[in-house]
């Protein structure tokens, strides 16, 4: 029992692992990873509220593929990363950000160019 309240606290006092009652200051690090984590609620009420529900996960989606896309097409052509020929998919890149917020607290108020890049090459090292 113990344990189960060490971890309940642990959870919601680490801002990078607990979920936000708000969400990030735009462009940061924790953005991109709220963002690419962020899932409308399942059954929401009134036609506004699926409506809105339905734009606010689109939205996210858009966010997370657009940004993570055209890192990983810039760090690739750049030869900082290397993704072909290995175990990338789009999902694994949303996990690595996710993990790398988990593992890194200290950047989650960056702004998400310089951790998304150390995360993406922590994943997918040049090949040599």
């Amino acid at each position: 029992m113990k344990e189960l309240v060490l971890l309940s606290l642990l959870l919601t006092t680490n801002p990078a692992l607990a979920q936000p009652s708000q969400p990030p200051s735009s462009g940061t690090f924790a953005d991109l990873a709220y963002q690419c984590s962020y899932r409308a609620p399942e059954h929401p009420d009134g036609l506004a509220n699926i409506l809105d529900a339905a734009h606010s996960d689109g939205y996210a989606r858009g966010y997370c593929f657009g940004v993570l896309s055209t890192a990983i097409d810039l760090l690739n052509d750049s030869g900082d990363i290397q993704t072909m020929g290995s175990d990338f998919s789009f999902d694994k890149a949303r996990q690595v950000i996710k993990d790398y917020l988990r593992n890194h607290p200290e950047e989650s108020n960056k702004q998400a160019a310089i951790p998304l890049r150390a995360a993406l090459r922590q994943a997918w090292p040049r090949r040599r």
